[in-house]
């Protein structure tokens, strides 16, 4: 073979071979997991995911976010999250004591640092609960949680207990969900998240039960419907606060 033929053919050889290494790079780069990390410091942070989940973190936490095969977060403080649902990728959430593992759902976790309780509430769908297991310990327990359920872990405990929610819950910081919530207990509520006044002008109407959520409607569309709920008259004073009169429910 001639030195020339010989030298364009090794060239083209690696030259081949460095192709081939530059594709399987690129294809590692493209399909290495996406990470993210988020950080609320003083303020509510909203945000989007690439797989379409949404979370709202609560001030001074921060979240790292790796999407591969497993869609796996790390978390310190408290968030909400809407996961969305992927039964070939479930979604785990990672702290220093407990991970909770879901496909679909929207629920809260809580685990500051330096704090010696982890708690996981469950808005709707479902979630799976267990304790972290130490060096040298047997592995701790497990839990499935569904809709308006929680659970809360405390450092040394081995066992996760089941609760349910209260009639008032706040998601977010900004969701509002009332289960069967007496309709004194959802003003005085209403009032704190939205720096509003609302007054029940009878005490029949006091404990009426409400069932609702809401979110980033405006009062006085919140008033409005809690109105029509139970049929009652909505009396707007000059100073900008609202009457709610009726003869009960």
């Amino acid at each position: 073979i001639p030195l020339g033929r010989l030298k364009r053919s090794t060239w083209a050889g690696g030259a081949a071979s460095a192709a081939v290494c530059g594709v399987l790079f690129l294809a590692r780069v493209l399909l290495s997991p996406r990470q993210q990390e988020l950080v609320a410091t003083t303020e509510y942070n909203s945000a989007l995911l690439a797989d379409s989940s949404q979370v709202v973190l609560s001030p001074t936490s921060r979240l790292v976010v790796v999407l591969g095969e497993e869609r796996s977060v790390e978390l310190t403080g408290q968030a909400y999250f809407e996961v969305k649902r992927d039964e070939q990728r479930p979604f785990v959430v990672h702290t220093t004591h407990v991970d909770v593992t879901v496909l679909g759902t929207a629920f809260e976790v809580t685990a500051f640092d330096g704090n010696d309780t982890v708690t996981v509430r469950v808005r709707h769908g479902k979630v799976r609960v267990a304790i972290r297991q130490a060096q040298g310990d047997s592995a701790g327990d497990t839990l499935v949680l569904t809709a308006g359920e929680q659970t809360t872990w405390v450092r040394g405990d081995r066992l996760l207990e089941r609760e349910v929610i209260g009639p008032v819950e706040r998601w977010a910081g900004r969701i509002i969900q009332f289960n069967n919530a007496p309709l004194q207990q959802v003003v005085d509520e209403l009032n704190s998240v939205y720096d509003s006044r609302i007054v029940l002008g009878t005490a029949a109407i006091s404990g009426c039960p409400l069932t609702a959520s809401f979110g980033d409607e405006p009062i006085d569309e919140i008033v409005r419907v809690i109105a029509n709920t139970f049929g009652f008259e909505i009396i707007r004073n000059a100073d900008g606060s609202f009457t709610l009169t009726g003869d009960g429910c």
